[in-house]
């Protein structure tokens, strides 16, 4: 057995698995999705798959489409194994892109080169000499598809029996197809309007099937919004692709700028294994972390289509819809825990990698800025007798002093925010316990007056010199504590990308600073409903660049 699977680099447990049940290499080239399942656990499931990508690879003609003689290989067409061979709805598409996470692929029927969209920019380097391999890809015959594989056997005999499909039968049914899309390209991307197309053959054949259930578009916040079974199954399998290493890590905005248009895919909680998971577990924390990375994109798909005015159901509980920042840190058990804080320092260095010490290795020019500014007023930063958190604490304290005062627009009007205002939204100290519940319960009733609501701050709570404890706060029932101010400032300003909550409107200013100077990060949207901030900062912006 191990010879017949020498040149394949199997592990041990693989070659167990298939020496048991006598599986050979001709067996192993057709194994389908659930008899793998049975056969192997995940992480051997996936480097087998590999495998097998690899061999089949080397082994599957490359076709001239101008002619139909065999290029670059001796392999003849009747060797190509049956489940490339057998089904005539699968045909040959030449692709001409690069192979990149970036490369968005358009899969059609018709042989004909696709390439990288022009308007996009992409991160991702090129390179023009190296092809992406042939791909084999649907082409319009659900059925057929189906007959070719026992789960799709089964699919189409539970159909003829019931005429009807039920939700396990639906569920195989979208797995056979999307497997078969990704058959020869594990990093394909499919465009909102091949699903479509997918959908509407599926009611063609099961006639009792709306193509909605399969996929669909509707308007939500202002954003084009698709849903159905196959667009969650599609994008399901490219993220445990990519937890397994099996195609690379894609930011969220590269999966979803795709050629034909831009699309927000809506998130089914209960369709994610992965989501439904997280919703009801907080450990162990190994297993936490490994659903929660597996599912960074679908939940910040998430975040970013919260809709806030919306409201759940009657009878349906407020923690089973996420509507809000609050309620997305309610819904997955594992944030409310001590350490979920790290939960949103993953989101956030997968959002923007290479930021994880931009504030430690900045924060030396952040107080050259405090003394070139205030001069006196912080001379405790050179106080040898204080330890360095204390300093910190002291100087966050004092930050809002750096600037000068600004007037905020609300949807109430224009607000001239005090100092004070604008230093008890980002840092709140408190020298005791109940000040610090009055300060926010007054906080809270000025922010209604301007129609805003109470976004993160960060809390120090005792005398500035004798803190012990720096606490992140979301809302009432989120909460975190830290063992020094700078890991809480760190960790305050990563979760606003993280929850794609917004800055406080009174210390807007300081977060914006903080984001472009310290952690070097330029967002689009910065400055869209607030012009006047562009201008503000930018004498802030070049002081600090020139330190």
């Amino acid at each position: 057995m191990e010879n017949e699977f020498a040149d394949w680099g199997l592990p041990e447990s693989v070659l167990r698995a298939f020496e048991a049940e006598e599986v050979d290499v001709a067996a192993a080239l057709v194994l389908g999705e659930v008899a793998l399942s049975n056969l192997l656990k995940e992480g051997p499931k996936a480097r087998f798959l590999s495998a097998r990508e690899k061999y089949l690879e080397k082994n599957t003609v490359v076709l001239d489409l101008n002619s139909t003689d065999v290029a670059g290989s001796s392999f003849q067409v009747n060797d190509t194994p049956r489940s490339l061979s057998h089904s005539p709805q699968i045909s040959v598409v030449l692709e001409a892109s690069p192979a990149k996470a970036t490369s968005n692929v358009e899969i059609t029927a018709v042989p004909q080169p696709t390439s990288v969209s022009g308007s996009r920019p992409s991160c991702s380097q090129s390179n023009p000499s190296k092809k992406r391999k042939i791909c084999t890809t649907y082409v319009n015959q659900i059925d057929t598809l189906l007959d070719d594989c026992l789960e799709g056997q089964s699919v189409l005999a539970s159909y003829r029996k019931k005429s009807h499909l039920d939700n396990a039968s639906r569920d195989q049914l979208v797995k056979c197809v999307i497997f078969s899309l990704f058959r020869n390209d594990y990093d394909i991307r499919v465009i909102p309007s091949k699903l479509e197309s997918i959908a509407k053959d599926i009611h063609e054949v099961f006639r009792t099937e709306s193509a909605l259930t399969y996929f669909s578009r509707h308007q939500k916040n202002g954003k084009q919004v698709v849903a159905g079974r196959l667009v969650v199954k599609y994008h399901n399998l490219r993220r445990k692709l990519i937890s397994v290493g099996l195609i690379p890590k894609t930011t969220l905005q590269e999966e979803l700028e795709i050629e034909e248009e831009i699309v927000h895919t809506e998130v089914d909680l209960e369709e994610d294994e992965d989501l439904r998971w997280l919703s009801g577990n907080s450990r162990p924390w190994a297993d936490v972390l490994s659903a929660w990375d597996r599912t960074h994109i679908a939940r910040m798909q998430l975040v970013r289509c919260i809709n806030k005015s919306q409201k759940p159901t009657e009878g349906e509980p407020m923690e089973n819809v996420i509507t809000s920042v609050s309620s997305y840190l309610s819904y997955f058990r594992a944030l409310g825990t001590v350490h979920g804080w790290e939960l949103l320092l993953e989101d956030f260095n997968q959002l923007h990698p290479g930021k994880a010490v931009a504030l430690t290795s900045n924060w030396p020019k952040l107080e050259a800025l405090a003394k070139i500014r205030l001069g006196s007023q912080v001379k405790f930063l050179d106080d040898g007798s204080l330890s360095f958190d204390q300093k910190v604490t002291e100087l966050l304290i004092r930050l809002n002093q750096l600037f000068k005062v600004r007037n905020v627009s609300t949807p109430k009007g224009s607000w001239k925010v005090s100092r004070i205002e604008a230093q008890r939204s980002f840092v709140l100290h408190a020298p005791t316990e109940g000040s610090w519940k009055s300060v926010i319960n007054d906080r809270r009733e000025c922010l209604a007056k301007q129609g805003l609501s109470l976004q993160p701050y960060l809390c120090f709570i005792g005398p500035v010199h004798q803190i012990k404890n720096w606490k992140l706060v979301f809302n009432d029932k989120s909460s975190w504590d830290f063992e020094s101010p700078l890991q809480a400032l760190d960790v305050a300003f990563k979760s606003f990308f993280a929850t794609d909550a917004a800055y406080p409107a009174e210390s807007r200013h300081i977060w914006t600073f903080i984001q472009q100077a310290v952690y070097g990060i330029v967002c689009a949207n910065d400055f869209k409903d607030d012009k006047p901030l562009k201008a503000y900062l930018a004498s802030d912006l070049k002081q600090f660049a020139a330190i």
